[in-house]
């Protein structure tokens, strides 16, 4: 029976195949040709440009058509409709591999489907061409989209980038044979290009130290590589290779707008990309800062913007706050700088809580940074702290240190050597508070901390961003000799390292939760002073955050000119927000979709007594505020630019 089923499979392909060569319509690209569909049964000669993706799907559509049409006009025998209708329940379930529709929560589960994307078209020479073209076409297809960015991954060399965007503008840009452009188009051409590129980091688990450590179980305290070695050494690589394109290729630097780094942020902080986001910063983009280093022929050129992906995916909202503080303070994120997703800003606190029992569940070393962080956060944000939740996380912060720098635990079974002069004095909320501030630098420079911090040179372009520099009182915490050596500790002692893996449980009182909520909220109208935007991604957010309705999306919490007034308690920051799709092949969405999700959801929103919270008038003027705000995240030319 398996070898009929294998036989008549190889049958249905063998005809599907005959019949794009004879029924089907020839497609060429460049000197070659190939026949996407035997049911497309039109000649391309006829196509839009804009229109090339509707004709690549209308063999699909014309089938479904004439089908339905079959079956309701009484002319279908039942051997067609259960063909058919098998036809569709294989199309429903190939759908639900591909887009993202099950129930799960967390980016592991949209990383299972973003892997799933190229599955059936890599190595298919025609459909693997069209991809790009298709994409943008699609895009512009509608009027109203105006500007487009398209996310590249960086290249190791600047050739690799140069030839990447090169071979991407040619299959975008390709005219196909017959293919026709209106004179309405020609003119919307000539007002100049809507698509430009950003290069994309893909933040990745340091997997290979992992290993390492693992290996190592047997020898507690072995010095290792630094955390992130290897990924780090690559996109400095890269990050030399983009600042090589756009000093060198003008025209690269008209293409190339920004720079952003995105994917589960759980196992990849944003002191991995400290270092390389400020060399991009201070070489890519003219600053008068630098002008005695030499520097000023960048002026003129064009500046590159960076958004950064965070916020979004942590163990709890005090982790997903320390991330955003993070990548502020490490990447020297600036006015005109993005922030993706930054859920942790908006979300709940109460309610997230509640849905996990007040309990929380991470590595040791992530449950010792939170608390130190919250304890100076709070304080730096001018919010007093009682005495029971000052006494509450410095016990958390003095556990979990003994652990983990001292190793306690393990000293009671084993005979474990432990530099005391050194890490005792660590055991104290400020020098350790230092030591985190610290890792925005690059840790190569403190295998031996305090000989090469004080022969430092910035001799090189990377030199005089590895340390970060831009962050207040730097130079400061760099004096304290402690500090600088429980940097060293944790990105180089095996034994550190490994027992700051270890998960652990804790249950927060309320008293925590309650200085958790005011700190979120206190970051709100930092990250609106700093006049650093959010970009929101209402579905993608929906489907990977926490949360069950659109309504209750952060996005509320960080602006709402044009919705109804709230309490002074809860005023509003404003911060900066736009709305976008994310990965719209993943989530099947479109920027109309996220628009009329969050105008239905607002709309069906009901306050105590049951009455409706918003107007439609109120929703459309709050919506047309955000999309203003999108207008102006753009990442466009820079006034000034040769290119403007």
């Amino acid at each position: 029976m398996a070898i009929q089923t294998v036989g008549a499979i190889m049958e249905v392909n063998g005809l599907i195949d005959s019949y794009k060569f004879t029924e089907g319509s020839k497609l060429e690209i460049g000197d070659k040709s190939f026949y996407p569909d035997y049911a497309i049964l039109d000649s391309f000669g006829t196509v839009e440009r804009w229109n090339l993706a509707e004709k690549i799907l209308s063999g699909e559509r014309c089938l479904l058509y004439n089908m339905f049409y079959f079956i309701f006009s009484g002319n279908a025998s039942a051997e067609d409709k259960w063909l058919f209708y098998a036809y569709l329940l294989q199309k429903g379930q190939i759908r639900r591999e591909l887009i993202q529709l099950n129930e799960k929560a967390g980016f592991s589960n949209f990383s299972d489907y973003e892997r799933r994307k190229e599955i059936f078209i890599e190595g298919r020479w025609g459909y693997q061409e069209l991809i790009p073209k298709l994409a943008v076409d699609m895009a512009f297809s509608k009027e109203y989209l105006k500007y487009l960015e398209c996310r590249i991954t960086p290249k190791d060399t600047s050739s690799q980038l140069i030839h990447s965007i090169e071979l991407l503008e040619r299959q975008i840009n390709r005219r196909l044979p017959g293919e026709r452009t209106s004179e309405e188009n020609r003119e919307k051409q000539k007002k100049g290009r809507k698509h430009y590129y950003i290069l994309h980091f893909i933040k990745q688990r340091d997997a290979e130290s992992d290993n390492r450590l693992n290996s190592l179980i047997e020898y507690p305290c072995v010095m290792v590589d630094y955390r992130h070695y290897g990924f780090r050494r690559k996109i400095k690589k890269q990050g030399e290779a983009i600042l090589e394109t756009v000093r060198e290729r003008p025209r690269m630097a008209e293409l190339i707008v920004g720079v952003d780094a995105a994917n589960s942020e759980l196992y990849c902080r944003p002191e991995v990309f400290g270092p390389v986001y400020r060399y991009m910063k201070c070489f890519c983009n003219y600053s008068p800062d630098f002008h005695e280093l030499g520097y000023d022929h960048y002026k003129g050129l064009r500046s590159l913007n960076f958004t950064y992906h965070v916020g979004e995916d942590f163990w709890d909202i005090t982790d997903g706050l320390r991330a955003i503080d993070e990548a502020v303070l490490f990447l020297n994120l600036k006015a005109g700088d993005r922030i993706g997703h930054a859920l942790a800003l908006g979300i709940d606190v109460d309610l997230y809580y509640k849905h996990r029992n007040h309990r929380v569940v991470m590595s040791k070393q992530n449950m010792l940074d939170n608390a130190a962080w919250l304890h100076h956060k709070a304080r730096e944000l001018g919010i007093q702290l009682s005495v029971n939740v000052a006494l509450e996380l410095e016990n958390i912060f003095e556990n979990f240190y003994d652990e983990i720098y001292l190793g306690k635990k393990e000293r009671e079974g084993e005979n474990i050597f432990v530099e005391d002069e050194l890490l005792d004095p660590g055991r104290n909320l400020t020098t350790y508070y230092y030591s985190w501030l610290l890792r925005g630098d690059d840790p190569a420079y403190y295998l031996n901390p305090i000989s090469q911090l004080t022969e430092y040179q910035y001799h090189t372009w990377w030199e005089i961003t590895a340390l970060n520099t831009l962050t207040a009182d730097m130079a400061h915490v760099r004096k304290d000799k402690i500090a600088v050596w429980l940097y060293h500790y944790y990105h180089y002692d095996s034994g550190v390292r490994r027992r700051g893996e270890e998960r652990c449980e804790i249950c927060l009182s309320s008293e925590i939760i309650g200085l958790i909520k005011k700190v979120q909220h206190a970051m709100r109208k930092e990250i609106a002073s700093r006049y650093i935007s959010v970009e929101a991604n209402i579905t993608s957010n929906h489907l990977i955050g926490s949360f069950k309705h659109y309504a209750q999306h952060p996005i509320t919490q960080l602006y709402r000119l044009g919705l109804p007034s709230i309490g002074e308690e809860e005023l509003c920051p404003q911060v900066s927000v736009s709305v976008n799709t994310d990965d719209r092949g993943i989530f099947d969405t479109s920027i109309e979709d996220e628009y009329a999700l969050l105008a239905l959801a607002l709309e069906k929103e009901r306050d105590l007594e049951g009455k409706k919270r918003y107007a439609p008038k109120e929703v459309y003027e709050w919506l047309n505020n955000i999309r203003r705000q999108g207008f102006e995240q753009q990442f466009r030319k820079h006034n000034g630019s040769k290119y403007e």
